[in-house]
């Protein structure tokens, strides 16, 4: 199974106010049914990944530049 993924992030303004960084919004196609799937934070993201109890490769807009620390972190 594969999806095609994107996360969006508060921004450094939201950041001086909370003190933190967070995923706001994330988004996933999946390639096998164009079936797309949105949440808000990304406990959910994950959460919906690890649903499918089978091997899927998540592809990213910038995974190496920023959306890995959130998965990592």
């Amino acid at each position: 199974m594969i999806f095609y993924c994107d996360f969006e992030t508060t921004s450094e303004e939201q950041y001086n106010i909370e003190g933190l960084t967070r995923v706001y919004l994330w988004c996933a196609l999946n390639n096998e049914n164009d079936n797309v799937k949105y949440g808000v934070d990304i406990d959910s993201f994950i959460k919906y990944l690890i649903s499918f109890n089978e091997s899927c490769t998540a592809y990213f807009h910038n995974l190496s530049g920023f959306d890995g620390h959130f998965i990592i972190y």
